[in-house]
Protein backbone atom coordinates (compact mmCIF):
# COMPACT_ATOMS: atom_id res chain seq x y z
CA UNK A 1 0.00 0.00 0.00
CA UNK A 2 1.41 3.25 -0.98
CA UNK A 3 2.10 5.68 1.84
CA UNK A 4 0.91 9.29 1.87
CA UNK A 5 2.10 12.11 3.11
CA UNK A 6 0.55 14.78 5.37
CA UNK A 7 0.61 17.53 3.63
CA UNK A 8 -0.67 14.90 0.39
CA UNK A 9 -3.11 14.00 2.66
CA UNK A 10 -3.98 17.33 3.69
CA UNK A 11 -3.90 18.46 -0.10
CA UNK A 12 -6.56 15.39 -0.75
CA UNK A 13 -8.63 16.10 1.91
CA UNK A 14 -8.88 19.86 0.77
CA UNK A 15 -9.33 18.76 -2.86
CA UNK A 16 -12.30 16.11 -1.64
CA UNK A 17 -14.52 19.29 -0.02
CA UNK A 18 -13.73 21.91 -2.71
CA UNK A 19 -15.72 23.15 -4.93
CA UNK A 20 -14.96 22.70 -8.59
CA UNK A 21 -12.96 25.70 -9.26
CA UNK A 22 -11.14 25.59 -6.14
CA UNK A 23 -9.62 21.96 -7.20
CA UNK A 24 -7.00 24.05 -8.85
CA UNK A 25 -5.57 25.98 -6.20
CA UNK A 26 -3.81 23.26 -5.37
CA UNK A 27 -2.24 23.86 -8.56
CA UNK A 28 -1.64 27.37 -8.42
CA UNK A 29 -0.01 27.06 -5.39
CA UNK A 30 3.87 26.10 -5.30
CA UNK A 31 3.83 23.86 -2.23
CA UNK A 32 0.54 22.26 -3.85
CA UNK A 33 2.39 21.75 -6.95
CA UNK A 34 5.70 20.26 -4.81
CA UNK A 35 3.32 18.14 -3.17
CA UNK A 36 1.98 16.53 -6.36
CA UNK A 37 5.36 16.46 -7.89
CA UNK A 38 6.29 14.66 -4.87
CA UNK A 39 3.35 12.10 -5.03
CA UNK A 40 4.11 11.92 -8.72
CA UNK A 41 7.21 10.51 -7.88
CA UNK A 42 6.77 8.10 -5.03
CA UNK A 43 4.14 6.42 -7.37
CA UNK A 44 6.66 6.21 -10.36
CA UNK A 45 9.57 4.45 -7.99
CA UNK A 46 6.69 2.16 -6.47
CA UNK A 47 5.76 0.91 -10.14
CA UNK A 48 9.40 0.53 -11.04
CA UNK A 49 10.08 -1.64 -7.58
CA UNK A 50 6.91 -3.56 -8.39
CA UNK A 51 8.02 -4.25 -11.39
CA UNK A 52 11.96 -5.20 -10.34
CA UNK A 53 9.47 -8.00 -8.19
CA UNK A 54 7.82 -9.02 -11.23
CA UNK A 55 11.04 -9.59 -13.45
CA UNK A 56 12.82 -10.82 -10.59
CA UNK A 57 10.29 -13.56 -10.18
CA UNK A 58 9.94 -14.20 -14.39
CA UNK A 59 13.61 -15.42 -13.96
CA UNK A 60 13.19 -17.51 -10.93
CA UNK A 61 10.22 -19.38 -11.17
CA UNK A 62 10.96 -23.10 -12.28
CA UNK A 63 9.45 -23.98 -15.52
CA UNK A 64 6.47 -25.47 -14.78
CA UNK A 65 5.51 -24.39 -11.36
CA UNK A 66 2.44 -23.22 -11.15
CA UNK A 67 2.69 -19.29 -9.79
CA UNK A 68 -0.65 -17.56 -10.22
CA UNK A 69 0.64 -14.58 -8.95
CA UNK A 70 3.23 -13.92 -11.17
CA UNK A 71 0.73 -15.10 -13.75
CA UNK A 72 -1.80 -12.68 -12.49
CA UNK A 73 0.80 -9.70 -12.48
CA UNK A 74 2.18 -9.96 -15.72
CA UNK A 75 -1.70 -9.51 -16.94
CA UNK A 76 -2.23 -6.20 -15.24
CA UNK A 77 0.94 -4.94 -16.53
CA UNK A 78 0.91 -6.42 -20.18
CA UNK A 79 -3.07 -5.74 -19.78
CA UNK A 80 -2.66 -2.25 -19.29
CA UNK A 81 0.12 -1.77 -21.66
CA UNK A 82 -1.74 -3.55 -24.16
CA UNK A 83 -4.92 -1.77 -24.25
CA UNK A 84 -3.37 1.85 -24.10
CA UNK A 85 -1.43 0.57 -26.76
CA UNK A 86 -4.45 -0.31 -29.33
CA UNK A 87 -5.75 2.80 -27.98
CA UNK A 88 -2.95 5.05 -29.35
CA UNK A 89 -2.11 3.02 -32.60
CA UNK A 90 -3.83 -0.24 -32.90
CA UNK A 91 -1.75 -1.81 -35.89
CA UNK A 92 1.50 -0.68 -34.43
CA UNK A 93 3.79 -3.73 -33.81
CA UNK A 94 4.20 -2.80 -29.93
CA UNK A 95 0.53 -2.92 -29.70
CA UNK A 96 0.35 -6.26 -31.33
CA UNK A 97 3.45 -7.51 -29.56
CA UNK A 98 1.60 -6.97 -26.08
CA UNK A 99 -1.74 -8.24 -27.16
CA UNK A 100 0.28 -11.57 -27.85
CA UNK A 101 2.12 -11.58 -24.53
CA UNK A 102 -0.86 -11.03 -23.02
CA UNK A 103 -2.76 -13.85 -25.09
CA UNK A 104 0.12 -15.80 -24.07
CA UNK A 105 0.14 -15.23 -20.30
CA UNK A 106 -3.51 -15.90 -20.64
CA UNK A 107 -3.11 -19.57 -21.88
CA UNK A 108 -0.53 -20.41 -18.97
CA UNK A 109 -3.61 -19.59 -16.40
CA UNK A 110 -5.96 -21.71 -18.85
CA UNK A 111 -3.50 -24.46 -18.86
CA UNK A 112 -3.20 -24.60 -14.93
CA UNK A 113 -1.34 -21.47 -14.05
CA UNK A 114 1.99 -23.05 -14.86
CA UNK A 115 5.32 -21.20 -15.80
CA UNK A 116 7.06 -22.12 -19.16
CA UNK A 117 10.58 -20.42 -18.33
CA UNK A 118 11.09 -20.57 -22.21
CA UNK A 119 8.96 -17.85 -22.43
CA UNK A 120 10.60 -15.79 -19.60
CA UNK A 121 12.79 -13.59 -21.69
CA UNK A 122 9.95 -12.19 -24.13
CA UNK A 123 7.42 -11.67 -21.57
CA UNK A 124 9.85 -9.64 -19.47
CA UNK A 125 10.85 -7.74 -22.41
CA UNK A 126 7.01 -7.40 -22.98
CA UNK A 127 6.57 -6.25 -19.64
CA UNK A 128 9.06 -3.13 -19.66
CA UNK A 129 7.59 -1.88 -22.69
CA UNK A 130 3.98 -2.39 -21.35
CA UNK A 131 5.06 -0.04 -18.24
CA UNK A 132 6.75 2.58 -20.73
CA UNK A 133 3.55 2.81 -22.96
CA UNK A 134 2.15 3.12 -19.56
CA UNK A 135 4.59 5.74 -18.04
CA UNK A 136 4.33 7.57 -20.96
CA UNK A 137 0.30 7.85 -21.09
CA UNK A 138 -0.48 7.23 -17.37
CA UNK A 139 -3.54 8.89 -17.56
CA UNK A 140 -5.26 6.65 -20.43
CA UNK A 141 -3.85 4.21 -18.65
CA UNK A 142 -5.76 4.48 -15.13
CA UNK A 143 -8.66 3.73 -17.55
CA UNK A 144 -8.18 1.16 -18.65
CA UNK A 145 -6.76 -0.34 -14.99
CA UNK A 146 -10.18 -1.33 -13.69
CA UNK A 147 -10.62 -3.94 -16.78
CA UNK A 148 -7.04 -5.09 -16.45
CA UNK A 149 -7.43 -5.77 -12.46
CA UNK A 150 -10.35 -7.71 -13.29
CA UNK A 151 -8.04 -9.80 -15.51
CA UNK A 152 -5.73 -10.40 -12.80
CA UNK A 153 -7.99 -11.54 -10.89
CA UNK A 154 -9.38 -14.03 -12.54
CA UNK A 155 -5.65 -15.21 -13.65
CA UNK A 156 -5.20 -15.22 -9.76
CA UNK A 157 -7.85 -17.59 -9.18
CA UNK A 158 -7.67 -19.70 -12.25
CA UNK A 159 -11.16 -18.29 -13.74
CA UNK A 160 -9.40 -16.64 -16.78
CA UNK A 161 -10.91 -17.96 -20.02
CA UNK A 162 -9.12 -17.23 -23.09
CA UNK A 163 -12.30 -15.37 -24.29
CA UNK A 164 -11.52 -13.22 -21.88
CA UNK A 165 -9.08 -11.20 -23.94
CA UNK A 166 -9.76 -10.54 -27.94
CA UNK A 167 -8.15 -12.68 -30.32
CA UNK A 168 -6.05 -10.93 -33.60
CA UNK A 169 -10.13 -10.24 -34.41
CA UNK A 170 -9.48 -7.47 -32.93
CA UNK A 171 -7.09 -5.93 -35.13
CA UNK A 172 -9.20 -6.69 -38.22
CA UNK A 173 -11.91 -5.31 -36.81
CA UNK A 174 -10.74 -1.81 -36.51
CA UNK A 175 -8.95 -2.26 -39.62
CA UNK A 176 -12.74 -2.78 -41.10
CA UNK A 177 -13.95 0.06 -39.17
CA UNK A 178 -11.34 2.76 -40.03
CA UNK A 179 -11.95 1.83 -44.13
CA UNK A 180 -15.66 1.96 -43.38
CA UNK A 181 -15.11 5.01 -42.15
CA UNK A 182 -12.67 6.11 -45.44
CA UNK A 183 -14.99 4.76 -48.08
Amino acid sequence: MRKTTTHGRKLKRLQAHAQPGQAIAAHASPVGRAVIAREEIDSVTELMTYMTSVSTRIYFTLDGERDPKLLANLALVLGVGAEVALALVPHHPEAKRLHAALRTVLQFSVDGGRWQSSQAKILHEAAQLATEVFLERSTLGTLFFPGAFELAEKVRNGTARMSDVAGAEVYNQKAATASGAQG
